[in-house]
């Protein structure tokens, strides 16, 4: 089974602060949850963003702060997407063809 973003645990059990206090949620992140130059640890662990960021994740859904990440759960994300695309203009499923009596 292809792990996606619902399978990332690292929003819940780690954390990486950068050399400017930027707090991530793994080394992948795009972008930080806060910074420790700001706010405190808890302020970041459990602010808004992480938060929400948890909230997508067990929605399955991309946030913001992992968007093009190089991860496998946000590349498996993507491919996904391209396997499950929809139907192009010219496609004839076998419903369409059929002529109404």
């Amino acid at each position: 089974m292809v792990e996606t973003v619902k399978d990332c645990h690292y929003p819940w059990t780690w954390m990486m602060v950068t050399a400017d206090g930027a707090v991530k949620p793994c080394c992948f992140s795009s972008a930080s949850l806060g910074n420790l130059h700001d706010n405190d640890i808890d302020e970041v662990w459990n602010g808004a963003t992480a938060i929400e960021l948890r909230k997508y994740i067990k929605a399955n859904r991309v946030h913001p702060v992992c968007a093009g990440a190089p991860c496998k759960y946000v590349q498996n994300m993507q491919i996904r997407l391209v396997q499950v695309e929809a139907p192009q203009l010219g496609d004839n499923p076998a419903h369409v063809n059929e002529v109404a009596g």
